[in-house]
């Protein structure tokens, strides 16, 4: 995939004012709001416009968004609310996209010249809300509301009828514990589980659940750190071809296409080593592999995927940037953009 990026840097502040540039990658923050226009061009996508935006109600607590605008006329809005309190937690991620994909079938065999692409809208909404018990451990009512409306090739997917797409509405349990610190270079352990139920009665087309587990672990050495992140999802009855598992992307296995890798359940591990080049600017270098599968027979180690690549990390006011190259042995070349942690 040939892509050239470019970023634009503007910054805003809330009271109008632009404050000045620190040179170290740990700082208070000074100014609760800032905008990051940036724009990319790839092959698939022509010209893309968008916008990094992320206010700051304090330490523990902030809102980010996410747009993009290409002018294959695709679309992308989302965001992330986390609010705590001391004995209190809210978490909220919500996205729009109407947008272009690449679909390569289901399982862990799917050959990457074998896609098919097509167009698609969607809407997903995810809402924790709980209470702290323990220190740094926090349960919380999960709820998720979907829906999907692929605009073509809907046979692909076993969609019914020809009319609309699909909802699927969930209800569940989070369990969350983090001691991780809010320095640039991270200390700690991250843990998270969540149990989400998809029955019928809520509008679901065939009652399904997903089990989705995160283990997070980070060391810190002067101006650099070791981070690793090991991944298990699993779902089980009639699963909504959006939510079944999936590797690849700008989370899992870097390196391969935006959901390469579809089937029922994953597991992934991976690590980054991240050092300071220049005052507020970090280098990274990471490597991740992992699989997807209906059935732990289908697990191979000549089977297992491999993604890796390297890429720039700057702080500014609290809000990370990342631009990485990643590659993988389908010899696939993979740009990402975005403003938040891998992990």
């Amino acid at each position: 995939m040939k892509v050239f990026a470019f970023i634009c840097l503007f910054f805003f502040k809330a009271s109008g004012l632009f404050g000045s540039v620190t040179d170290s990658l740990n700082t208070d923050i000074t100014n609760k709001f800032l905008i990051l226009p940036f724009g990319f061009y790839t092959n698939e996508t022509s010209v893309g416009l968008g916008l990094f935006s992320q206010y700051r109600f304090d330490e523990s607590s902030k809102l980010f968004g996410n747009t993009v605008y290409t002018f294959e006329n695709q679309f992308m809005f989302f965001s992330i609310v986390e609010l705590n309190s001391e004995k209190s937690a809210l978490y909220n991620t919500f996205k729009i996209k109407d947008y272009y994909s690449d679909f390569y079938g289901f399982g862990n065999d799917s050959e990457p010249d074998e896609s098919v692409k097509y167009r698609y809208f969607q809407i997903d909404n995810y809402l924790e809300a709980g209470k702290k018990v323990l220190r740094g451990a926090v349960i919380s009512a999960a709820v998720n509301n979907f829906y999907h409306m692929p605009e073509d090739k809907k046979e692909l997917f076993g969609y019914s009828g020809t009319d609309g797409g699909h909802f699927a509405n969930g209800i569940g349990l989070s369990l969350k514990y983090s001691d991780v610190t809010d320095d640039f270079y991270r200390d700690g352990i991250s843990l998270r589980s969540s149990f989400l139920a998809y029955p019928e009665f809520l509008g679901t087309w065939e009652y399904f659940s997903v089990f989705d587990n995160e283990a997070g672990f980070y060391r810190s050495f002067k101006e650099s750190s070791v981070s690793s992140l090991i991944s298990a999802r699993f779902s089980f009855g009639e699963v909504h071809p959006e939510k079944l598992s999936v590797a690849g992307g700008s989370k899992i296995l870097r390196g391969y296409p935006d959901s390469r890798f579809i089937d029922k359940n994953m597991t992934a591990v991976q690590a980054q080593y991240d050092f300071r080049i220049y005052k507020s600017v970090a280098l990274g270098l990471f490597i991740g592999a992992g699989d997807v599968f209906e059935k732990f027979s289908d697990l191979a180690l000549d089977k297992i995927k491999t993604g890796y690549g390297a890429g720039i990390i700057y702080e500014f006011r609290k809000l990370i940037i990342r631009v990485e190259a990643a590659t993988s042995p389908e010899k696939n070349f993979e740009i990402i953009i975005t403003g938040n942690r891998a992990f």
